[in-house]
């Protein structure tokens, strides 16, 4: 069966982040998907903490290690593994409520679906909401889903 969502994790230096984000991803509610961890690190040590991360998703997230390449050549090599109807590109620390891609997809059929929900992390840990619609569950730095084979990669930088 075709996942609905494929998610392409980019991951560089930050294990503790890569968890949050694994974490919140499997928790997705009423959606099938995929999950795509791209790590790319020059550190070692950073890229063997991001492996061990990974390893007990290791069942339902499949690894590509390249650490030769910036993050949008990672993003793009994710997607062109990808198998999923629409594409997800969160990053390390990004984390999505259990009801982000369900409520996402009910706004299909559609080629590109922007969230624009912004939280911020305060002093204490809590989250609060900076701009956007909390009620579409995405917490970071706002998103997007686009059908897989519209994708066309990212502008040069």
């Amino acid at each position: 069966m075709t996942p609905q969502i494929s998610f392409c994790v980019t991951a560089h230096d930050r294990p503790g982040g890569l968890q949050i984000t694994l974490g919140s991803l499997v928790a997705q509610r009423d959606v099938d998907y995929e999950i795509l961890v791209g790590i790319n690190s020059t550190d070692p040590s950073v890229t063997s903490d991001l492996l061990s991360v990974c390893q007990p998703y290791e069942s339902i997230a499949t690894v590509y290690l390249n650490n030769e390449v910036n993050c949008y050549y990672q993003s793009e090599l994710l997607a062109s593994n990808a198998f999923g109807e629409y594409l997800c590109f969160p990053s390390e620390e990004d984390y999505y409520m259990p009801t982000f891609g369900q409520r996402m997809l009910t706004k299909s059929p559609v080629d590109l679906i922007i969230c624009n929900c912004v939280y911020d992390y305060e002093h204490d840990g809590r989250y609060k909401v900076l701009h956007g619609y909390p009620s579409v569950g995405l917490i970071d730095k706002g998103g997007f889903l686009i059908k897989r084979e519209l994708f066309q990669g990212f502008p040069a930088k």
